[in-house]
């Protein structure tokens, strides 16, 4: 995230009975007795454990007042105000600064704050406290079928790294917080344990600067790390408040093929002097960053499922990551599963194109917030994020249509992207159902186009396969209806179709039918 020159907000989220986290956001506590580039006076790691000010406990305590103050509304909508803690507690400037269209929700918030106030005298070393509060918020990232799971998985994961950290299990950890990330980049719960993590971390733990690295990789503006490892730059001669400094730390680290460090400096440099990193380097990073968490993602699945798409899916990891020889040796073990498996085959050609001409794959990203995934100048986070949410705001709204291109957007932007090819599969699903009776069936077989996992989707296109005649649990009609289809250039039917047969029946027919139908389809429905 971009640190704004001078004093910092906090944003904290209240969604019912769940519990609110400090969450950085686009500015930083001013820090006590900041050492000037150049002083000589300047802290060694020494003193790690006590150059920092964690402001989390008091955000903790504060938000607990706020909290028990609101008389939530019956039906609750997103309601944001902002204020400034004084140095004795009290509060000014109290306003609403993102309005939910409704005076009592509005109303609610205002007064949750008012008469909550008072709060605690600021830590000792800082005189004012910006805050931006949000109710209402916890519960909306991502859409409402699968985000539902999502964020359970994604909370789950982000408890379970709490419990990592107290054993001090920090990579353990932060393995857990990249995979919640993923699931629920909105899940408030990632933000304090990473808070807690490098609240721990001091001058014997081993690796420190590449843990705090990692940390700064998920949240750029985690103000215990930034400060910690600010003290550990100046013990190694390094200036942390000279962009080309970071910059060239930065260089340092990309070399190595270590993403996080490399991200962790370049955002660095960019604080101090915005535009001192070139968009390029901080993209190349952030593609090695995707492989190395695609790895670490398909490992823990391969050690239940050895399938062709575990291997697959490992040694794209690989390949993203700059590890060839790595993605190659996945991609031969995934053939040797299956021979004939097309994917295998497309991604070991595109695997020595690129190792022939060095034209690397692109990881489509934007200069974005990304606990919002509102566009600004922020932190690097993929385009195929940023689609997704604005897909989640129109799936919310009810409009399918428009949910429906932003998660072609997404695809687009990263086929890969699991959740919004799922949440695709849904929007079709959904958006069939609305439909005349005699149009749904092209939207089911939409629908199981992009995830053929989608049972509610077949058992939806099977009631309408049988209304037709045919019979849903036949192999011959539905090989039967795939050429009909194909016949008629509807190659997403067709495959769909061919697909369904093959599930009935693993025959070689079907199975050329399937490679057949789906080079002909396009990759995503029209």
């Amino acid at each position: 995230m971009h640190l704004d020159k001078g004093l910092a907000a906090l944003i904290l989220i209240i969604g019912g009975a769940s519990p609110a986290y400090a969450v950085p956001t686009t500015a930083q506590p001013p820090v006590p007795q900041r050492v000037k580039a150049g002083d000589k006076s300047a802290p060694s790691n020494k003193v790690l454990k006590n150059n920092y000010l964690d402001t989390g406990p008091y955000m903790v305590r504060m938000s607990k007042a706020v909290s028990s103050k609101w008389n939530r509304p019956k039906t609750v909508k997103e309601t944001r105000v902002k204020f400034q803690i004084l140095k004795n507690g009290k509060i000014s400037g109290l306003m609403i600064d993102l309005s939910s269209g409704d005076p009592e929700n509005d109303k609610a918030a205002i007064d949750a704050v008012a008469k909550a106030a008072p709060f605690e005298p600021l830590p000792e070393g800082i005189n004012l406290m910006p805050i931006t509060y949000s109710f209402g918020a916890f519960n909306r990232s991502g859409m409402n079928q699968i985000p539902v799971s999502e964020r359970r998985i994604s909370l789950s994961l982000s408890n379970e790294a709490a419990r990592m950290a107290n054993h001090q299990e920090f990579e353990k950890a932060l393995d857990n917080l990249d995979f919640a990330f993923e699931r629920d980049p909105k899940n408030t719960q990632i933000s304090h344990v990473l808070r807690q993590i490098a609240a721990y971390i001091d001058d014997d733990t081993p690796d420190k600067v590449h843990l705090l690295h990692r940390i700064l990789a998920i949240e750029p503006l985690q103000y215990g790390a930034i400060e910690k490892l600010d003290v550990l730059h100046r013990a190694a001669g390094i200036d942390p408040n000279s962009a080309s400094q970071r910059m060239a730390l930065g260089d340092k680290q990309l070399a190595q093929f270590d993403a996080e460090g490399a991200l962790a400096e370049y955002a660095a440099a960019n604080n101090i002097k915005e535009g001192t990193c070139p968009t390029e380097k901080m993209a190349e990073a952030y593609r090695i960053m995707a492989g190395k968490r695609m790895a670490r993602k398909w490992e823990k699945y391969l050690k239940v499922c050895k399938n062709v798409e575990a291997y697959c899916g490992m040694g794209r990891s690989y390949q993203l990551a700059g590890d060839y020889d790595k993605a190659e040796e996945y991609y031969k073990l995934a053939l040797e599963r299956d021979l004939g498996s097309t994917m295998a085959k497309n991604l070991l050609a595109r695997l020595e194109e690129e190792k022939k001409t060095g034209k690397k794959e692109k990881i489509d990203v934007v200069i974005a917030d990304h606990h919002t995934g509102d566009a600004g100048k922020h932190d690097l986070v993929p385009r195929a994020h940023i689609s997704m949410n604005k897909a989640s705001e129109q799936f919310d709204k009810g409009d399918l249509t428009k949910a429906i291109e932003y998660l072609k957007d997404a695809l687009k932007a990263d086929p890969q992207f699991q959740n919004a090819r799922q949440n695709l599969s849904i929007a079709y699903n959904n958006q069939g159902n609305k439909l005349p009776m005699a149009d749904r069936s092209k939207n089911y077989r939409k629908a199981l186009f992009v995830w053929s996992s989608n049972d509610t989707a077949r058992k939806n296109l099977d009631s309408h396969v049988e209304s037709d005649g045919a019979n849903p649990t036949s192999y011959v009609d539905r090989m039967r209806l795939a050429s009909e289809f194909a016949e008629k250039g509807d190659y997403v039917s067709a495959t769909v179709e061919a697909r369904e047969a093959l599930r009935l029946k693993k025959s070689k027919d079907a199975r050329d039918k399937v490679a057949e139908y789906e080079k002909k389809a396009p990759g995503l429905p029209d």
